[in-house]
């Protein structure tokens, strides 16, 4: 195997994600293209523990002047871990990013830490800068947006600006992770269709303040959008490399820019990709025009976040919406056939009784294809950690998410991070949510009518013209059969 300079690694929890970790694949590509020599392990079909020992191996037979890893609050505990494996193996710099070495840089330096830098905020240039600086042996403090263990304190660099020309950056490296796993059909790309797809970021930054929200920590309030042209050019370089039948638009808020999406959309409709697509924004910012222009162009979902019917919740989370807003674009959206997934949350500040059934009434009006109730988790970067009574150490993070164990999730947010006035058991509550209300990762018949409704609309995507067309086309057809077949095995087992 030939030399490598810089390793990228997905965390071993992640094997059974259907979600790549685009900031690695930018990252490698932006490497490659400044002459340094890149790979990404994003290993696919193992246990934790085997998957870190192909780590190892894999690190061990390039010997890379770096390592990076990237990391989200609840992989803390296990970056920490598989840098101290790879301190034991090979004499290299570790370096960590994402959004929680960003909001807490403190969490991964230190005399006995195995981590040598963090880097803060949007990675590709200070990566490519850090190691040409260890490489060469230049100044650290001309690298800005990284942070290490100096003597005897952390000390960080002054920020790194974001990059406001998008269009700049090479494409994700697609070539250095299994997309063949990432691109085979599922239910998670757009989340409840069975679609081969992929995602793709159009923009970078959200100008929102959800309290609950941590992402503009990485990319800023500052809004940058790639041109259309830029986009639609990696969206025909899947499809003709990947044979993807669709994909989703992973930006926070897409439709923030009214211009933006119809450019788009005419660049899709332009080249006649024939695709099928989802999307997240806000119901303040569509308009009857623009999902026309959308539907037309080959979106067939939008999600929302909705997060409360209750007016006074709305407030307290800061999302600079009404309940009258929220009805509106749901209403839109019926009118024109489009596809709703509605996300709500449980467990807000200040909840009570009256606020849950006020959320629940929502629900029943809004009649979304698809419903999913979270429970609202403070991850650090987000004005909702600054709230809770104790500060959480990384042992904590690892149990702000229901990956692990649902019940031990649910057991921590009741005794460490409950928001909540009421005393409703959160897992109670869940359960008569679902009893109702379809859950996307579980979309098994029961006898109950509410129910058996919401299944049978969740699952009229089989119905829609757009969607039957892309996969009568589709070069995936077994792919789909196979899907379908394994997954009514599964059920009976």
């Amino acid at each position: 195997m030939s030399k490598t300079d810089v390793i990228l690694i997905a965390p071993p929890s992640r094997a059974k994600s259907p979600r790549p970790s685009l900031g690695l694949m930018y990252l490698a590509s932006y490497l490659e293209r400044e002459g340094i020599t890149a790979d990404i392990i994003d290993i696919k079909g193992y246990g934790d523990e085997e998957i870190s020992n192909k780590i190892i191996e894999r690190i061990k037979k390039t010997s890379p002047i770096m390592v990076g890893i990237t990391c989200l609050s609840t992989e803390v505990e296990e970056a920490i871990t598989i840098s101290k494996e790879i301190k034991n193996e090979i004499d290299c710099y570790v370096v960590v990013g994402g959004i929680h070495p960003t909001v807490s840089p403190q969490d991964f330096l230190g005399n006995a830490s195995p981590i040598d830098f963090v880097v803060i905020g949007e990675g590709e240039v200070t990566l490519a800068e850090l190691l040409k600086a260890v490489k060469n042996k230049r100044d650290l403090w001309n690298v800005s947006g990284i942070a290490w263990f100096n003597g005897d304190q952390i000390v960080r660099t002054e920020s790194r600006l974001p990059i406001n020309n998008l269009d700049e950056l090479p494409f994700p490296a697609f070539n250095k992770v299994p997309m063949n796993y990432y691109t085979s059909p599922n239910i998670y790309a757009v989340r409840g269709i069975l679609l081969s797809a992929f995602f793709i970021f159009t923009s970078r930054g959200c100008p929102f303040r959800c309290k609950f929200c941590s992402n503009k920590s990485v990319f800023g309030r500052k809004v940058r959008q790639r041109s259309a042209k830029n986009v639609v050019d990696e969206i025909e370089f899947l499809a003709n490399n990947y044979g993807i039948d669709g994909f989703y638009i992973y930006d926070d808020t897409f439709t923030i820019n009214k211009r933006h999406v119809l450019n788009i959309c005419e660049e899709l409709r332009s080249r006649r990709l024939d695709l099928v697509w989802g999307c997240e924004t806000r119901t303040d910012l569509i308009s009857e025009d623009l999902i026309k222009e959308m539907r037309q162009a080959g979106c067939i979902q939008i999600d929302f976040g909705v997060e409360s019917g209750s007016q006074r919740i709305l407030d307290i989370l800061r999302k600079d919406m009404t309940v009258s807003q929220i009805r509106n674009g749901f209403n839109i959206c019926r009118k024109h056939n489009m596809r709703r997934f509605a996300n709500f949350m449980v467990n807000t500040p200040g909840e009570t009784e009256e606020d849950i059934q006020q959320t629940i009434n929502l629900a029943r009006q809004l009649n979304a294809t698809l419903n999913i109730f979270n429970v609202t988790t403070p991850f650090p970067g987000t004005d909702l950690y600054k709230e809770i009574q104790t500060e959480l150490s990384p042992r904590d993070y690892s149990k702000l998410s229901s990956k692990v164990s649902f019940k031990e999730f649910i057991n921590f947010i009741e005794s460490k991070c409950k928001f909540s006035q009421h005393d409703i058991k959160l897992n109670a509550l869940l359960m008569d949510l679902w009893k109702e209300f379809p859950n996307v990762h579980d979309l098994s018949f029961r006898l109950n009518k509410n129910y058996l409704k919401g299944i049978i609309k969740e699952l009229l995507f089989i119905m829609d013209i757009r969607y039957l067309k892309v996969i009568s086309k589709s070069k995936r057809k077994k792919e789909y059969v196979e899907w379908l077949v394994n997954t009514m095995l599964n059920k009976k087992k």
